[in-house]
């Protein structure tokens, strides 16, 4: 496998994992509100904070790209070809969204 194959192969994983991450990013925090039953600030804080991961998710990538040169001077996607670490979160994302399915049906309290 060619070095520019690998990578374009990281920077789709990257891309699926984006994707995995919008997904649950929507679920998670309603599975967990349901599950908590929170009212006032933190439940507010935890409504937002799918949002807020998705936002760092968003500055990672457009500080990492912006700092990331090649010697002659054009840009590339740095970190984000050579380590597929969105695949990665947005898999632990779509995981930890299940988990929280699975408590709030045995608990009783999912939302309809």
């Amino acid at each position: 496998m060619s070095t520019y194959s690998r990578e374009e192969l990281i920077l789709q994983k990257n891309i699926y994992g984006l994707i995995f991450l919008l997904y649950s990013v929507t679920y998670i925090a309603n599975h967990a509100i349901a599950i908590f039953m929170l009212k006032g600030l933190p439940n507010e804080i935890l409504h937002y904070s799918g949002e807020v991961i998705l936002i760092l998710c968003a500055v990672a990538y457009g500080a990492s790209n912006l700092l990331a040169k090649s010697s002659d001077g054009t840009r590339y996607l740095g970190i984000f070809q050579r380590i597929p670490i969105l695949f990665w979160l947005g898999c632990g994302g779509v995981l930890l969204n299940a988990f929280l399915l699975i408590v709030s049906l045995i608990t009783g309290r999912c939302e309809k």
